[in-house]
């Protein structure tokens, strides 16, 4: 059953709830099949500034080129919601709350559809930067990378805040966790005043 005012998924009849997943975890494979966008040669002055990018005491350095990945990825899961949902998502903080029934419905469907991890990675990814671009756009957030020991991890630092926050691993969560995972509700801590 989809969540309260989410649209029907056209199927053929007689299809199954783990139908229905499968369509939608193929539709998240085919949005991502291709990848992030490659990324454009830096300029020489575009080099230094960022090889002089500050880093916080959090271990956080801001990163362009994890903001065009994130961007991009927001950007197929705009065309998700769209072509699989009918859902048009917006850049509005609003648009947050349609993210979660989206990733609700998701979720359900991940019981009997049993797919691939990459593809739940996948709708993570998507999902988490479509929540992570709105932060940024509308609220001052910055795209970046932390270090987690030796690893460079993708994360997002919300405005005026020391905290860092990693929006993929929330959103995968939200699809393999369940609901105490609620992307709105993460997103309104996001952007509560420091």
């Amino acid at each position: 059953m989809l969540p309260d005012g989410a649209p029907d998924i056209a199927l053929p009849i007689g299809s199954t709830i783990t139908d229905a997943a499968n369509l939608l975890f193929d539709l998240v494979q085919a949005d991502v099949a291709s990848g992030p966008p490659a990324a454009e040669p830096a300029s020489p002055a575009r080099r230094r500034r960022h090889r002089k990018s500050p880093t916080s005491d959090t271990g956080f350095t801001p990163s362009r080129k994890v903001e065009r990945i994130a961007s991009a990825y927001a950007e197929d899961a705009r065309d998700l919601a769209r072509d699989g949902f009918g859902i048009e998502l917006d850049w509005s903080d609003e648009s947050v709350r349609e993210v979660e029934r989206i990733l609700a419905y998701m979720a359900a469907s991940l019981r009997d559809a049993n797919p691939p991890e990459d593809r739940i990675d996948q709708a993570g990814k998507m999902f988490g930067s479509y929540v992570g671009e709105v932060c940024r756009r509308n609220h001052g957030a910055a795209w970046g990378v932390m270090l987690q020991g030796s690893q460079k991890l993708p994360a997002l630092q919300p405005g005026g805040s020391q905290s860092v926050t990693w929006p993929w691993a929330r959103a995968r969560s939200r699809l393999t966790d369940g609901d105490e995972n609620n992307v709105w509700d993460y997103f309104v801590l996001l952007i509560r005043p420091a």
